[in-house]
């Protein structure tokens, strides 16, 4: 095995779509570059961006998706979290899995950037996270490891549909001039504007649908 694998037995096509993007994404070496040289350091972590993208990059963890349910609140949905006591697993909400292809790429990537930190990373704990688990709050969040490389996750997939002239099919930015894809990158905060919350430590409380 070569790079990060989904392992996901719900079959929900629309995240199966997702899962296959986010595959993509996480083993494109263009994509590695674009991490390694972002202009300024990642947000609430000492660690370099080179450090960071090869702990992902390097990792071949089986990351399990198991769904919880937990209503929207107050505006924002916790989209997916990691539980620090249970190693290479994504809980990911089934109230998450209406919203867009795009959005449920973003917290896939996401939520295994932390499972990296976590669990593969020669560092323990959670050394390249976000501070609390808003998008936005504080501002810098949106610079995180996690929420930036998610986000630039959103960039990125319509050059992978334009490759493929299909949401469903699956291609590799690496098909595609690094100048193409670098162009592609914005600033934008895609997890702040989607309402999206990061639930980084296990949730106290799983609700029904």
């Amino acid at each position: 095995m070569a790079g990060i694998e989904f392992v996901y037995d719900g079959g929900d096509a629309r995240l199966e779509t997702a899962i296959g993007h986010a595959t993509s994404l996480l083993r494109s070496t263009h994509f590695r570059s674009i991490i390694e040289n972002r202009p300024t350091p990642f947000f609430n972590t000492t660690r370099s961006c080179t450090e960071i993208a090869r702990a992902i990059f390097e990792c071949d963890a089986q990351i399990r998706i198991t769904m919880f349910s937990k209503k929207p609140r107050f505006g924002t949905l916790t989209t997916g979290y990691a539980d620090p006591n249970v190693a290479d697993t994504i809980f990911f909400n089934t109230y998450a899995l209406d919203r867009s292809v795009a959005a449920n790429i973003n917290t896939l990537v996401h939520e295994a950037v932390h499972i990296v930190d976590k669990f593969h990373d020669r560092v323990g704990g959670f050394d390249f996270t976000h501070k609390g688990n808003k998008p936005f709050k504080p501002p810098q969040n949106q610079d995180s490891a996690p929420y930036w490389i998610g986000n630039r996750c959103v960039d990125l997939l319509p050059l992978l549909q334009d490759s493929t002239k299909s949401a469903f099919g699956l291609a590799s930015l690496d098909d595609l001039a690094i100048e193409d894809v670098t162009a592609a990158l914005t600033e934008t905060n895609w997890a702040g504007e989607e309402g999206s919350t990061c639930g980084t430590h296990a949730e106290e409380e799983e609700e029904e649908e």
